[in-house]
C-alpha cells in the first residue's frame, strides 16, 4: 500500500522558516503521532531544517545534489516511514522553481513550470502525494518577499523593479493549475495565511490541517525572519552591492536586528511593512482578479480568495518619504558603536 507524502510548496513569506524550524525541532515528538518530518541528510545532503537543497536539486540548481540524489531521498524517506506515517516534506523553492529552455516563450512561465512539477512527480516515485500549499493574499506577499530579498542579498533596486521581475509568482490560478494537472486536483490542499483565517498559533494551525493533533508537550521554535522596520530595510539596500558574500549579507542582517531592538530605533520614523503606495496596492490586486475568484470558487467554494480586504492595508501607507541622510548617518553610528563591543563585531 502507498504511503501519504505531503509536498509542503510554500508560498514563501506564509511563516514556511517558522513551521520548519517547528518541524525539525520536534522530530521525536512528531514521530510519535504518526508524522514522519526526515531529514535532508538521509541521503547524504546536508542537515538543514528543512529540504531547500532537495527542490534545488529538482531543478537541476544545486551545485554538489542532482535529480537521482533528489529521487533517492524520496525513496528512502518512503523506507524509513512506518505504514501508518504520515510523511511530510517542507521547502518553500517547490513553490518558486521552473525548468527552462531557450526556445520557451518570454512572456509565458507555463512550460518550464510544468516541466519542474513532472520533475518533482517523477522524483517522488509511487508516492500518495498530496501537495500543501498556503497563499498569501499578492501585495502583502511580495512586500514581504521583498524586505527579506534586500535582506538577505545584495539586492540594490526599489520595489517596482522587484514586482516586474517577479510578477510571474502572484498569479496562484496558474500556479496551482500546474500543480493540480500533474498531482491531480483532488490531491491540492489550499489555505490562505492571513489572521482573520486563523484561530490558532501557526503551527498547531499547520498540524491540525493535516490531520495531526497538538500536544502540549511540542516545543516552540519561536518567530524566524522577523521582518524589520522599513527604515532598516531601506539602510540595508542602500549598503547593498552586486555579489554580495553570503556571510557579509548574514552578519549585517544580524547586526540590523540587534540595532533595532537598541533604545535610538524608537525615534526613528515608523515607516512599518509597507513598500506600495494605495494606487500601486489597488492595481497589483486588480490584476489577480479574476484568477483569486477562480481559486477560491474550486478550493474554498466562495467568492473572494482572501479574507482581509486591500482597504485595510492602503490605509497604512507610511507616504513616499525616503528615508534620510541624517537617519542613515544615524543608523550607521549606533550599528558602529554596536559592534564595537566585546563579542558583537
Amino acid at each position: 500500500m502507498s504511503k501519504t507524502l505531503y509536498l509542503h510548496i510554500g508560498t514563501h513569506k506564509t511563516a514556511t522558516t517558522t513551521l520548519q524550524h517547528f518541524l525539525a525541532k520536534n522530530r521525536k515528538a512528531l514521530r510519535a503521532v504518526g508524522l514522519f518530518y526526515p531529514q535532508q541528510n538521509i541521503v547524504g545532503a546536508p542537515r538543514h531544517y528543512a529540504h531547500h537543497r532537495i527542490a534545488h536539486a529538482i531543478a537541476g540548481r544545486d551545485d554538489k545534489l542532482d535529480f537521482d540524489c533528489a529521487t533517492a531521498f524520496f525513496a528512502k524517506a518512503m523506507e524509513l516511514a512506518g505504514e501508518d506515517d504520515r510523511i511530510l516534506i517542507s521547502a518553500e523553492p517547490f513553490f518558486r522553481h521552473m525548468i527552462k529552455r531557450k526556445n520557451d516563450p518570454a512572456t509565458d512561465p507555463e512550460p518550464a513550470l510544468y516541466r519542474y512539477a513532472k520533475k518533482v512527480r517523477a522524483a517522488c516515485g509511487d508516492a500518495d502525494v498530496r501537495i500543501v500549499v498556503m497563499l498569501r493574499r499578492q501585495d502583502l506577499f511580495i512586500e514581504s518577499m521583498y524586505g527579506e530579498h534586500v535582506l538577505s542579498t545584495g539586492y540594490q533596486h526599489e520595489i517596482a523593479s522587484f514586482i516586474e521581475e517577479r510578477h510571474w509568482m502572484l498569479d496562484y490560478r496558474q500556479r496551482l493549475a500546474v500543480w493540480a494537472d500533474v498531482f491531480g486536483a483532488d490531491n491540492i490542499m489550499v489555505r490562505t495565511f492571513e489572521r482573520e483565517s486563523m484561530d490558532t498559533p501557526v503551527e498547531q494551525y499547520f498540524l491540525n490541517w493535516l490531520g495531526v493533533d497538538w500536544c502540549d508537550g511540542f516545543d516552540a521554535a519561536g518567530d524566524q525572519n522577523v521582518a524589520l522596520n522599513r527604515t532598516f530595510v531601506e539602510f540595508k539596500r542602500q549598503m547593498n552591492f552586486p555579489n554580495q558574500p553570503s556571510g557579509h549579507n548574514t552578519r549585517l542582517r544580524e547586526w540590523l536586528t540587534m540595532a533595532a531592538a537598541l533604545p535610538f530605533a524608537a525615534d526613528l520614523p515608523k515607516r512599518g511593512k509597507y513598500y506600495l503606495n494605495p494606487k500601486d496596492r489597488y492595481t497589483l490586486i486588480k490584476a489577480q482578479e479574476d484568477g483569486n475568484r477562480e481559486v477560491a470558487r474550486t478550493y474554498f467554494a466562495r467568492e473572494n480568495l482572501f479574507l482581509r480586504r486591500v482597504e485595510q492595508d492602503a490605509k497604512h501607507y507610511p507616504g513616499t518619504d525616503i528615508v534620510t541622510d541624517r537617519e542613515i548617518q544615524k543608523i550607521t553610528r549606533h550599528l558602529l558603536r554596536m559592534i564595537a563591543q566585546p563579542g558583537v563585531g
